[in-house]
């Protein structure tokens, strides 16, 4: 999630060659398929209030107060902080790693029944995030790469090669665990989620936080942090595109 808590920032992302202005919303959805807990309280052991359902619309409140030394949290593979928000009238805090200001899979194009067939679903995702500009296209003799610059300062980068296909979507100012739950949620059996999860390797740097996550199978997928943007990779080889179609 961008950083909820600052009203305005303005990131120079020179890792794709844009200025982007980002301003952070007040309306975010839920990033899990299961629900996110509403706490009374910034502390894991606090009462739940309720579980909100996976996509729906909660908004930030600006009345708690929060201690720097509390607001902190890790939650599995990721840190974060607690953040106040607001859902059906009541208030208190989740985890910023399971919210989104991104859209959410909306069509069955945007799903995928496998992981191998993830790459597809994360491609018409990205198209539904068209600005109209029209794309860069690079052709070369032994590849061709198409670049869409899309909303929200997103780039997607395409390349065809005679070996392989692979997929990069550059999000700039987004967390890795709001792009991780994300591609998580395109996932639409619940046997193959489960494998997504068994299947990431989470990468720590020398800070202990995580950098990269790898998750294995025959379209691999990797999902890299440098500074403020996040970076999916995802490659398909040759024969196996019509394969994962079928």
């Amino acid at each position: 999630m961008k950083n909820v808590m600052v009203l305005c920032m303005v990131f120079l992302i020179s890792q794709v060659g844009l200025t982007q202005e980002i301003t952070p919303s007040i309306w975010y959805s839920v990033n899990a398929t299961s629900g996110l807990k509403l706490r009374a309280q910034p502390n894991i052991e606090a009462e739940v209030l309720i579980v909100i359902p996976h996509a729906e619309v909660v908004s930030l409140v600006d009345d708690f107060s929060v201690e720097d030394d509390i607001k902190h949290v890790k939650v599995g593979h990721f840190e974060g902080n607690w953040v106040p928000v607001s859902y059906m009238g009541m208030k208190g805090f989740v985890f910023e790693g399971l919210l989104t200001s991104l859209p959410l899979p909306s069509s069955i194009e945007e799903s995928a029944s496998s992981i191998s067939q993830l790459y597809q679903a994360v491609e018409m995702w990205s198209l539904r995030l068209s600005t109209g500009i029209a794309s860069d296209t690079i052709a070369e003799q032994n590849y061709t790469k198409v670049i869409d610059h899309l909303s929200y300062g997103i780039k997607m980068e395409r390349k065809q090669t005679p070996m392989y296909y692979s997929l990069s979507v550059h999000f700039p100012g987004f967390d890795m665990a709001e792009v991780y739950y994300l591609l998580q949620n395109m996932i639409s059996e619940k046997k193959e989620r489960s494998m997504w999860v068994s299947q990431s390797l989470f990468v720590a740097g020398p800070d202990e936080k995580v950098h990269t996550i790898k998750i294995s199978g025959k379209t691999p997928i990797t999902i890299r942090k440098n500074g403020l943007l996040t970076t999916v990779e995802m490659m398909v080889y040759e024969g196996f595109c019509d394969l994962v179609s079928k």
